[in-house]
């Protein structure tokens, strides 16, 4: 499951206004994830959100989506892996418990020290997570530097859009697009997610979900 959370939120002018397009980007992304969703994404406290997924195939893209788009806002993500102890709620992710919610919770509290983006992963199970969350202890670091076109040209990326497409998008040139890409290394951090979503997903044995 994860857990996000805006980070200082409270500074946030018009903030009816931005919980709105909050909840819309919350939307598209449910549409687009469905498969893997198990409870949506779902608004809970302020301008915090959680979800349950039932693998790790689209978590980051997603979270890059949500990230992209309320830029220059920033961005917790405690992520946690392990079993409920309640029913799945598909329809909002409410309602639930289980030990996963509580490790999720508790890693969330310590990221809420940090005053910039950062993604984190934590599981009760028997999984070395040290060296998971270095790289994305780097990762984050880079997330919270890269200005709001970095962050929309990686979340192109991460959907297997051509530099072409991604130019089109967003109103830019080709070249600008390949020097952002170069100046950031966008593709190796493209890189970095596949393989953690696939070490994820081998070390603990989870299956690409695929609701009926």
């Amino acid at each position: 499951m994860v857990i996000a959370d805006i980070v200082d939120s409270r500074s946030i002018e018009n903030r009816q206004i931005f919980q709105q397009h909050l909840k819309e980007i919350l939307s598209e992304v449910n549409g687009r994830s469905a498969e893997e969703l198990l409870s949506p994404l779902t608004l809970t406290l302020g301008d915090e959100f959680q979800a349950v997924y039932g693998s790790y195939q689209t978590l980051f893209r997603d979270m890059v989506r949500i990230l992209a788009r309320i830029s220059p806002h920033r961005l917790r993500i405690a992520i946690a892996y392990g079993a409920l102890s309640t029913d799945i709620n598909r329809n909002a992710a409410l309602e639930m418990d289980g030990r996963v919610f509580n490790e999720a919770r508790s890693l969330m509290d310590r990221l809420k020290a940090n005053p910039r983006t950062a993604v984190r992963f934590t599981t009760a199970e028997p999984f070395d997570s040290g060296l998971l969350n270095s790289c994305l202890k780097l990762f984050s670091n880079e997330l919270a530097r890269w200005k709001t076109n970095s962050l929309l040209i990686f979340d192109h990326l991460l959907e297997g859009d051509s530099t072409e497409r991604i130019a089109q998008d967003l109103g830019i040139t080709v070249r600008a697009v390949n020097k952002n890409i170069a100046t950031n290394n966008l593709r190796d951090f493209v890189e970095l997610l596949e393989s953690i979503s696939t070490e994820l997903a081998r070390t603990l044995h989870i299956q690409p979900s695929r609701k009926g």
